[in-house]
């Protein structure tokens, strides 16, 4: 699925720098950083291709505990470039799922305070 140009979030984004890590379907661990939250989901770039509606797990360092939930891929764009080490690499959306109350909540301020700041 190519990205069409409109823009359809029901949620607020923030940008943001920290640790992420996703266990794929053969349990390999992908090490990264997520680069935009909202309460229901990450945007991530990767390395490796992941196809949309796979199921991942997911631990998000938004805090020093992380925060572990499951995760399903909603999009993939592959961004090409000389500059990429590899020629290319995958931007993934990850919808955020089975979150503990807490986490949510803890996303949610978070995600309202990165907010403040910015304006």
């Amino acid at each position: 699925m190519s990205w069409d140009g409109i823009d359809r979030r029901r949620f607020v984004r923030v940008k943001v720098s920290f640790k992420a890590h996703i266990y794929d379907e053969e349990r390999t661990i992908i090490s990264t950083y997520a680069e935009e939250l909202s309460q229901k989901g990450i945007k991530v770039s990767i390395k490796k291709e992941l196809k949309r509606k796979t199921l991942v797990d997911l631990e998000i360092y938004v805090r020093d505990e992380p925060i572990i939930c499951r995760g399903k891929i909603v999009w993939v764009k592959k961004i090409e470039g000389s500059y990429l080490e590899s020629g290319f690499i995958f931007d993934i959306g990850i919808e955020l799922q089975e979150l503990k109350e807490e986490d949510k909540k803890y996303i949610k301020s978070f995600i309202l305070q990165k907010r403040k700041e910015s304006s």
